[in-house]
């Protein structure tokens, strides 16, 4: 894949030469607990299932993943309302098939584990439609690669700060990219935000498939988003596929302020849409 990607009005580009891989002496640092906290209500349904997901940190040239396992897990809402998750089977991996999703109120994640409280809270943020996803062929820099643009309109009346989080997931390689934005140069319902991203045309092939999603998202996910994925090659690959580094989340230790964790906590609507990459490009509509 063509590590090229747009942030909304960003442009990040990356240069890639061969050079020799050289190992540094990193020191591992304190493990902390990684929070995965996304809940995510896709337009249409009743957003009652949901997951959060715990792991730990680990030193930085470790890939293996380790559980944080053993933990209480709730969300409360503003009428006091408890939504308990689960663990299954010892993996990290908490559900509840009993949440209740409400644009624009306000929620609370509580977290127990081993002896210490973790809290964070957040506003569940609505999401814009997506439109219609366009592909051009012969594009960038080079000419040879394939451009698939996604369009929506802006999610509120001028004078309204709103922020965009954007997944796209490539299903026949199973590969993520992420991206933000916001609306400081396109504000008001009537303006489109989009969304681009360049793939080298041997990489994307004619019948491949491409799932879409808009997540509404607050301004502080956004600058915690855009300091995350600018700490990586491409903002591929999950938001907390590696340890994240020093990016601070809205999720405090209650017990023990040094002892922070890493992650955050997000409560998004959600409009996906899927895509078929075709020979000769074209635009597909949605939501019409």
């Amino acid at each position: 894949m063509n590590n090229i990607k747009y942030l909304y009005a960003f442009l990040v580009i990356f240069m890639f030469s061969c050079e020799e891989v050289i190992e540094l002496d990193l020191n591992d640092g304190q493990q902390r607990l990684v929070i995965d906290a996304g809940i995510n209500w896709e337009k249409g349904t009743d957003g009652k299932n949901q997951e959060i997901k715990l792991t730990l940190s680990s030193p930085y040239y470790q890939n293996e993943t380790l559980p944080a396992s053993g933990a209480n897990v709730q969300i409360i809402n503003s009428n006091n309302d408890i939504f308990n998750f689960n663990e299954i089977n010892n993996t990290g991996l908490y559900t509840t098939s009993t949440f209740n999703p409400v644009l624009n109120e306000s929620y609370t994640l509580e977290i127990e584990y081993k002896g210490q409280i973790y809290s964070g809270s957040e506003t569940l943020i609505p999401a814009s439609e997506i439109d219609r996803v366009e592909q051009t062929n012969d594009t960038g820099f080079t000419g040879e690669d394939i451009e698939i643009k996604a369009f929506l309109k802006d999610l509120d009346t001028p004078g309204v700060e709103n922020y965009y989080f954007f997944e796209e997931y490539f299903i026949r390689k199973d590969e993520y990219i992420y991206g933000v934005g916001d609306d400081q140069f396109v504000d008001g319902s009537n303006n489109q935000v989009f969304s681009v991203n360049f793939y080298n045309s041997d990489t994307l092939r004619t019948g491949d498939k491409l799932r879409l999603k808009n997540l509404g998202c607050s301004k502080r996910y956004y600058q915690f988003m855009f300091l995350l994925l600018s700490q990586t090659a491409d903002g591929a690959g999950g938001p907390f596929s590696t340890t994240p580094a020093t990016v601070r989340g809205n999720i405090v230790n209650k017990s023990d302020e040094d002892n922070y964790p890493f992650g955050f906590f997000r409560l998004s609507e959600t409009d996906t849409v899927e895509y078929t990459v075709t020979e000769d490009g074209g635009s597909q509509e949605y939501n019409e």
